[in-house]
């Protein structure tokens, strides 16, 4: 009997919004497990290995977090301590300023921002309660967070949604409704207080309101939008959505700027002022995809201030009044914010928001080598490739019953290539009921969900493209990162071996390298070996290989070893 691939056609139920109470998780009891939160790592982690990992000075108590909040985090991450970047993000956020996560994978980031966000909606909800007032839907505000796909989205969605249970379990008035808006699923009967979605089903908003004048109603009540896995938001092919929304936000956020201005003393200048320079209508698309505009970079319009008013705002009398009636917070979170420059992801951040705090993990861009036991297998071809991908599983146990094992190919071609080298691998262990999934970007959305629950329940060997490198956690945590195709850059690099060893656990990673892999990897190693952070590299493969035909084959390694020297205490500092 050969061992069993899975292949599952059933639909996981989505994220539903129930009136007067908070958003269910998918049917079954999903537990995605402690690692998204950045609680109590699982059986694989050792005490030695959290000592960097929570702020053991503070408690959420201590960083003002509402109490009802904060017993609905101690009953889920089974501790009362916040982690290093949680600890640094949340007074910032609670504080309504513009913040930067930028941390590590595992680290806790979601709790980061969905701690301070549930904070402010409880003690909001609290004050109204306690003055009596019953705000409308547009005054409360809405949270928008924004992630890169829909699996993603569903599985923030749903910690949110165990969060929202038990701040309510808690306290009954705490209740926080939590809504998964995504493509395939019908819209929000009413606007929650936390939704979640994609960057194309945001954008198509317009089509849910109808007209533009209630697009601009719903962009005028987000009181938080969230930027989760800001660097793939903020590049490559989500570019471009993501600029047009933020064009639409910043039009927004000046023509509220206006408003308030007239509402001041002086409202009457102001508002001659600045009627000759109204914002221009966001266009269907930006113009320069490098660039985020600043207030005061404005295109060329040749319509009237009137015209703009008319097309932009006040389609509708009442427009001007619907709107979140305090600040409006930008928050940003990803593991890898490359900063190489002005086209640099942070480049691009510190330009549209020069005040944003910035929260940086201790091991940005670093692998911790304490808690990652990695090896380097050099191979001359693909048939030798195949032969050290066996050799690791079978001696590493990988088809044992409950062990988690992830193996990465390159492509789709290369990832069933690699599970029919898998399979052959059971078979000659004699594990012929192990199971094997493959999940690629080909995987339809309602099967990936099923496969991450079964892998994360059962175990087993599951062979993947990117597509799962980034934010997803699996129950129990994942024992060892098998790169059968080495990654293509440093960036995939660290997202890769960064789904084990989450949350302070322990894990493993073995790396096959083909003889065209080997200037990238080597660079790597070095770094990780050196524990240095790896940014110096953050580039293709092929952008290191014209890199070496100009420069040599020592050029990057020189990098790293400079950037080993400056970490380097001097001779000064330490006497």
């Amino acid at each position: 009997m050969a061992a069993r691939s899975f292949s599952g056609v059933a639909r996981v139920p989505v994220l539903k919004h129930h009136k007067r109470s908070v958003a269910r998780t998918p049917s079954g009891g999903w537990d995605l497990g402690r690692n998204r939160w950045g609680g109590v790592a699982h059986a694989s982690s050792s005490s030695s290995a959290h000592a960097d990992f929570h702020d053991a000075s503070k408690t959420f108590t201590s960083l003002n977090i509402h109490p009802a909040v904060t017993c609905g985090l101690k009953v889920l991450l089974e501790t009362d301590k916040p982690t290093v970047i949680q600890a640094s993000a949340i007074p910032d956020i609670l504080s309504n300023s513009h913040t930067v996560i930028a941390a590590e994978t595992g680290s806790g980031k979601t709790v980061a921002y969905m701690a301070p966000i549930f904070s402010q909606i409880v003690n909001q909800k609290r004050d109204d309660q306690a003055s009596g007032r019953k705000p409308k839907w547009h005054e409360r505000g809405v949270v928008v967070v924004i992630c890169p796909n829909a699996t993603l989205a569903r599985q923030v969605a749903a910690v949110a949604a165990e969060l929202a249970k038990a701040v309510g379990a808690s306290d009954e008035g705490a209740k926080v409704n939590v809504d998964c808006f995504v493509a395939g699923v019908p819209p929000p009967t009413s606007p929650p207080d936390v939704m979640v979605t994609t960057p194309a089903t945001l954008l198509g908003v317009s089509d849910w309101f109808g007209k533009q004048k209630n697009r601009q109603r719903f962009v005028r009540t987000m009181r938080v939008v969230v930027f989760d896995e800001a660097d793939v938001l903020l590049s490559g092919g989500l570019q471009e959505d993501i600029l047009t929304l933020l064009e639409w936000l910043r039009i927004d956020d000046k023509w509220k700027r206006q408003d308030e201005r007239e509402e001041g003393k002086d409202r009457e200048q102001d508002a001659a002022s600045s009627s000759s320079s109204s914002p221009s209508p966001p266009p269907s698309s930006p113009t320069d995809t490098y660039r985020l505009y600043d207030d005061d970079e404005e295109e060329d319009d040749d319509s009237s201030p009137a015209q703009q008013e008319q097309e932009v705002v006040s389609a509708d009398d009442d427009v001007q009044s619907l709107k979140w009636r305090g600040p409006r917070t930008y928050v940003f979170a990803g593991a890898t914010i490359p900063d190489r420059g002005k086209g640099s992801v942070a480049g691009m951040l510190r330009q549209r928001y020069p005040d944003a705090k910035w929260a940086r993990g201790p091991r940005l861009h670093n692998i911790l080598s304490e808690r990652v036991n990695q090896r380097w297998i050099n191979v001359a071809d693909n048939d030798a490739a195949e032969t050290a991908l066996k050799d690791v599983l079978t001696s590493d146990g990988a088809f044992e019953a409950g062990r988690r094992t992830m193996v990465f190919a390159k492509t789709v071609k290369a990832a069933e290539r690699v599970a029919d080298c898998v399979r052959a691998a059971a078979v000659e262990a004699n594990a012929h009921d192990a199971e094997i999934f493959v999940y690629t970007k080909n995987t339809h959305v309602s099967e990936r969900f099923e496969m991450i629950q079964a892998f994360g329940e059962r175990g087993g060997i599951f062979v993947c493209t990117d597509s799962a490198s980034r934010g997803i956690d699996v129950k129990g945590g994942v024992q060892h990162v098998v790169q059968a195709d080495f990654a293509q850059d440093a960036v995939s690099y660290l997202h890769r071996v960064g789904r084990t060893a989450r949350a302070g656990a322990s894990g493993s990673a073995t790396s096959i390298v083909r003889p065209a892999e080997k200037v990238l990897a080597d660079t790597l190693r070095a770094a990780v070996e050196s524990g240095v952070a790896i940014e110096d590299s953050f580039s293709r493969n092929r952008q290191f290989a014209k890199k070496r035909k100009k420069y040599g084959d020592d050029h990057h390694m020189n990098l790293v070893r400079e950037r080993v020297n400056e970490s380097k205490p001097t001779a000064s500092s330490s006497t």
